[in-house]
């Protein structure tokens, strides 16, 4: 099976192209498990969540990175506590420890959590229509 990431973008193009929803196979901010998310816009054109999701699809289906180090809408606060959350479209992480992580900081304020996070964060994507 083809696993090239050109091929898998194809495939979720096949696989999606008439659908104007998609069950997350991922992490949501702090959900876990959400139903179904719009991918389509009034227009019935693929929208910024369409290509979100096409990209973590074929991140995770290349293997380019374990499925469970991923999450998407992650939120980091920025140096000021006034300034809105940095929010990540995809976040990868070194570990799947990292969920754990992330909801102890956001449920308790736990800012060595909070430190974990950062270290091991490895890419932060922003998808744009």
């Amino acid at each position: 099976m083809d696993k090239s990431f050109q091929s898998l973008k194809i495939k979720f193009d096949n696989l999606y192209k008439s659908k104007k929803t998609i069950k997350p196979f991922l992490p949501r901010h702090l959900n876990k498990k959400i139903e179904e998310i719009n991918i389509r816009n009034s227009k019935n054109q693929a929208n910024e969540e369409y290509f979100k999701w096409q990209l973590a699809y074929c991140l995770t289906e290349s293997q380019l990175y374990p499925k469970q180090n991923i999450g998407t809408e992650v939120n980091f606060p920025k140096g000021n506590s006034s300034s809105n959350a940095l929010k990540m479209d995809i976040a990868v992480f070194t570990s799947d420890e990292w969920f754990i992580h992330y909801e102890n900081f956001h449920k308790n304020n736990n800012q060595e959590s909070l430190n974990w996070l950062r270290e091991n964060l490895i890419v932060a994507i922003e998808c744009k229509k």
